[in-house]
């Protein structure tokens, strides 16, 4: 065979390799490698082009992995290098074995030195010893670029991409010492810095820890060492957590006997340290991770977190000798009208978890329990999330100025009666209060919770002021917003002064001078706001016989209201609907808007609908576009889906919504359907498969078959779900499986001609071509009334031009000559396949190609 030249075909060849090992493995010709009795054997792992293969000692085994290895070599036309290969044995071999088995595999036996995948294969008592390799990597590469002839962001640019890349997969495998990362950090820091001596201390404007601030935080968005290091071990955690199928987990999971709750259980002592490592990250991952409530069964009531709407994620009892009792959350769901049995949770939790817990809504049917990471919209763990949290220590900046440059006094500048503080200056100080309710609204400073520079930054964006649609009330958010701004860059700028200039102030000037500032940037905001007013998006009406529903929703403080408006084309209101729910989340009430828009044109029997809303989050997860946000599974409710027939691969969502569907691909009960898969994914199904959703979707008639809905074209299976006409095809009846003789009058079989006819005449009135006529594309119902169907190859048809020129494309016997010779695609093409279709149909031929 000639020598690989393409990479699909290497990995074609590499999975065959895999295989053979596979299937050796199962015959019991190689036994693999367990980390435990019960565990899965390993006979083999890949990376690449690089294999490692375990086996026993003895004369079959070693046979049976060295034909493998020459099979591979003549079916690919490539050599193992054996020279570069090497052997390891357990400690029970012996020497005569070992001896043996070198010379017959042709290969040495490996240092213990050895690296694989720019790590050390074997570990040694030295931690530090074993990784300094990583220091003397980043050092060369540092080194070899000349740091003067770099700009800062060149040098940005080469610590991110070389330096703090290096380590990584080092540091997703391993534990690595402090020590050496300290010491990564030190080379990338005197890189950035380029200090004139080689040695020794230096000047640096920023500390580390403020270089490594993300970006929006006025940092460099480079990464500490340390902190990656355990983000990525991390990362193991919650896959062993979130039970993530791999065979190296799995083989995990068995040796150290991992339960349903194992992030509740005490680290092992006898365990490897990469396991340590792992255990010991545990405590993170329970600062983000949260359960999705599906059937309830497998969830600790009070152990496991479960309610993402209260701190830990875990209810309080209401008297604490209850957490001795074992309790399921499938305990306290009612099963058959599946709710919660708010009267139990009354008198075991407190009314702020009972709260919490009424906002968590049970899916209709009994779903699996997953677990989601909540520090991401999308649900998924990151690695950067994970990193964010670590990094989130707290520091006392005005005791680090204190000791550094010998501030005396870290009292309050303005009162001199309590230590300076976020909360104490902006809010408690004497001096401070008179400021706040001084002005128009008289706040109470005092009374406001707020404690970090985070809440402060929150409470100015988002003032806690009841949240309506109207334009008013938006009006007010925004001047809200400028009012506290303001005041508070007052007090600040009133304390700098006091500090800096040893500056008495007056509160009458002062508070006249913010109220002029105040008014005059909300006097400017109204200006832009009206220019802003005049260029909003104006309604615009949904096409003929089609319904649009507006939906959006409001949050107060305690819960949110959603309301849908229907209107026709011509913008006339059909009906209005609203309502209340219990959630105070804005992804979650704009997805209960759009699901329960749905479920009220399913109601109202509309049969064409266009959902309109302004929360592109939602939007774009229906869509396709980005993935579904963790909040909003909670809203789902699927129902049953009664199949004319069973699809094996489960429909994909998210689903474009039509008539009958939810909008999480359930169709309503009673309802039947056919569903297309996509059986071949290339370019030209899915063009054929998006060019028929464009057709169906500007027809309706009794004589075509009806599009129910569709996949996305993002989505990993392509379908489309029509109408189930259940009496097969005209071909069926005349040469097929339902073939009967007599089965057909002529009366029956004149209807069934005139009204192909007709649907045909209604395509070519809406500008459609259908190219494909023939009696495997004509169903039948069960009154042998007409259904046209497979719109794949049909062209939309220019009312101001006498042809399009095209391939041929269709069913040989049923496409005209002209077609055919000239690539000249007119109405005329339909009249001919239509005229053989008759032909056949009368005297039930099955149409040749000649």
């Amino acid at each position: 065979m000639s020598p690989i030249n393409d990479v699909a075909d290497f990995f074609h060849v590499a999975s065959d390799v895999s295989r053979m090992f596979e299937r050796q493995h199962a015959v019991g010709n190689l036994h693999g490698v367990r980390m435990n009795v019960t565990g899965p054997a390993i006979s083999h792992v890949m990376f690449a082009d690089d294999i490692m293969i375990f086996a026993k000692a003895n004369r079959r085994e070693v046979e049976v992995v060295d034909d493998c290895l020459e099979s591979y070599c003549q079916w690919s036309g490539q050599l193992v290098n054996r020279g570069k290969s090497g052997l390891f044995f357990s400690k029970r071999v012996h020497r005569n074995w070992k001896r043996w088995i070198r010379a017959e595999l042709q290969m040495t036996r490996l240092p213990l030195d050895a690296f694989y995948l720019g790590s050390p294969l074997f570990s040694s008592k030295s931690k530090t010893k074993d990784f300094k390799f990583l220091i003397e990597r980043i050092d060369s590469k540092l080194k070899g670029w000349r740091c003067k002839s770099l700009s800062w962001a060149g040098r940005k640019t080469l610590i991110t991409s070389v330096a703090q890349a290096i380590p990584t997969y080092s540091f997703s495998t391993a534990a690595v010492p402090s020590t050496i990362c300290n010491k990564l950090d030190a080379t990338s820091r005197r890189f950035w810095w380029n200090p004139k001596k080689l040695n020794g201390s230096y000047l640096a404007w920023k500390s580390w820890d403020v270089l490594c601030l993300p970006k929006a935080a006025s940092g460099l968005g480079f990464r500490q060492a340390n902190v990656f290091n355990q983000a990525l071990l991390a990362k193991l955690t919650w896959l062993i957590a979130s039970k993530k199928k791999s065979l190296c987990l799995d083989a995990l999971r068995s040796k150290y006997k991992v339960k349903e709750d194992w992030l509740g259980q005490d680290p092992r002592k006898n365990a490897s340290p990469l396991w340590k490592a792992i255990e010991k990250l545990k405590c993170v991952i329970l600062k983000g991770a949260c359960f999705v409530v599906g059937s309830g069964e497998a969830i600790d009531f009070w152990k496991d977190p479960w309610i993402p709407w209260i701190a830990d994620f875990k209810p309080k009892p209401r008297d604490p000798n209850i957490l001795c009792e074992p309790l399921k959350v499938a305990d306290l769901i009612v099963h058959g009208s599946n709710t919660w049995n708010f009267d139990l949770l009354s008198n075991i939790v407190d009314n702020e978890s009972m709260a919490a817990i009424a906002k968590v809504i049970l899916p209709a049917n009994r779903a699996p329990n997953h677990l989601v990471w909540t520090m991401e919209e999308s649900g998924k763990f990151t690695v950067k999330s994970a990193a964010s949290m670590l990094s989130q220590v707290t520091t006392k900046h005005q005791q680090i100025l204190s000791s550094r440059f010998g501030m005396e006094s870290l009292l309050c500048p303005l009162c001199h009666l309590e230590d300076e503080s976020y909360s104490h200056l902006f809010l408690n100080c004497s001096k401070v209060k008179p400021i706040w309710f001084g002005l128009k609204w008289s706040l109470h400073s005092a009374r406001l919770p707020l404690v970090s520079g985070a809440d402060f930054l929150k409470f100015v964006i988002n003032p806690p002021i009841n949240l309506a649609c109207s334009l008013d009330t938006k009006l007010i958010k925004a001047q809200t917003t400028i009012h506290l701004a303001l005041t508070l860059d007052c007090i600040w700028n009133l304390r700098n002064q006091v500090v800096q200039n040893a500056q008495k102030f007056n509160l009458l000037a002062v508070l006249t001078n913010l109220e002029l500032r105040i008014q005059e940037h909300c006097q400017s905001f109204l200006t832009t706001g009206n220019q802003h007013i005049n260029n909003l998006v104006v309604w615009s009406p949904p096409p003929p016989r089609v319904v649009k529903l507006n939906v959006d929703a409001g949050l107060t403080t305690d819960n949110a209201s959603i309301a849908v408006v229907a209107r026709d084309s011509f913008g006339n209101i059909l009906q209005c609907w609203s309502k209340s729910c219990n959630t105070t989340d804005p992804c979650i009430a704009e997805a209960l808007a759009i699901d329960w828009a749905l479920q009220l044109a399913r109601l109202e029997k509309f049969l064409d609908i266009q959902v309109e809303g302004d929360a592109q989050v939602c939007i774009n997860a229906i869509n396709g576009g980005v993935p579904i946000l963790w909040r909003t599974l909670w809203p789902k409710r699927p129902l049953p889906l009664p199949l004319a027939f069973i699809v094996t691969t489960p429909i994909s969502l998210p689903l474009f919504m039509r008539l009958g569907l939810e909008i999480w691909g359930k169709l309503r009960e009673g309802r039947q359907l056919a569903v297309k898969l996509l059986y071949e994914y290339n370019r030209k199904r899915v063009e054929q498969f998006m060019n028929e959703i464009a057709i169906l979707t500007r027809l309706r008639h009794q004589n075509l078959v009806s599009l129910y809905g569709c996949t996305s074209r993002h989505s990993r299976e392509l379908l489309l779900v029509y109408e189930y006409v259940p009496n097969g095809t005209v071909a069926d009846h005349f040469h097929g499986e339902r073939a009967k003789p007599g089965a057909f009058p002529l009366l029956t079989r004149m209807n069934i001609a005139i009204e192909t006819a007709t649907a045909l005449l209604y395509l070519h009135a809406s500008d459609i071509i259908h190219r494909d006529v023939k009696t495997n594309n004509i169903l039948l119902d069960n009154n042998f009334s007409v259904k046209v169907a497979d719109f794949g190859i049909s062209r939309l048809f220019p009312n101001d031009v006498t042809h399009v020129s095209t391939a041929p494309q269709g069913t040989p016997g049923y496409v005209d000559p002209e077609y055919h010779e000239c690539y000249q695609l007119t109405e005329k093409s339909d009249a001919f396949s239509f005229g053989v279709f008759l032909i056949a149909y009368i005297i039930k031929l099955i149409t040749r190609h000649h």
